[in-house]
């Protein structure tokens, strides 16, 4: 009975990371979520952080299209192409709320503090050029084969972008966290 116990507490000691993963995932997503309606966020991180992602991917979208792709109007969350089709850009496609989710759970993760400081503004850089990539392959698909932009939006992009944010924890748990090794 108690080789059985010690061989169960062996097995999920090896979960602890995935655990703590989640946790601290479910305890980010939550305080984003319900904490809009008490800091400032929407008002001045919000408007600053959206008018930055949608004019890079209005340049990148330009610039990979040979300036082929005619737009109508550009706002702090909005690309409006002259083709009459619209992406909005939502905390999830910006990046912003992964932003945060990343930093939560770096901060509180296991790891030196030392590794903590280039890693998590490295992680905010990954984060930031996964959401454009994300938005440049909805954009194109959006205009080369509208149709095809909810599935795109839904099952590729959507996934790519998961994981650059899984690759970013998965490689500080086996990089730096150390988590449960001798």
């Amino acid at each position: 009975m108690k080789e059985k116990l010690l061989n169960l507490l062996k097995k999920i000691s090896v979960l602890k990371g995935i655990i703590l993963f989640l946790f601290l995932l479910t305890l980010s997503w939550s305080i984003w979520h319900f904490s809009s309606h008490f800091f400032a966020r929407d008002k001045v991180l919000k408007p600053f952080y959206y008018s930055l992602i949608s004019s890079q991917v209005f340049f990148l979208t330009n610039y990979f299209s040979a300036n082929q792709i005619s737009f109508q109007k550009i706002e702090y969350n909005k690309i409006q192409f002259a083709s009459k089709y619209t992406i909005r850009i939502t905390d999830e496609c910006s990046g912003l709320q992964h932003i945060f989710e990343i930093i939560f759970i770096l901060t509180f993760y296991v790891g030196s503090w030392r590794k903590k400081i280039w890693y998590i503004p490295l992680s905010i850089l990954i984060i930031y050029f996964a959401s454009l990539l994300h938005l440049l392959i909805l954009s194109f698909s959006l205009l080369i084969s509208p149709k095809s932009f909810i599935f795109m939006h839904d099952q590729v992009s959507r996934w790519i972008f998961f994981s650059f944010f899984l690759f970013i924890w998965i490689f500080w748990e086996e990089k730096f966290a150390k988590f449960g090794k001798k």
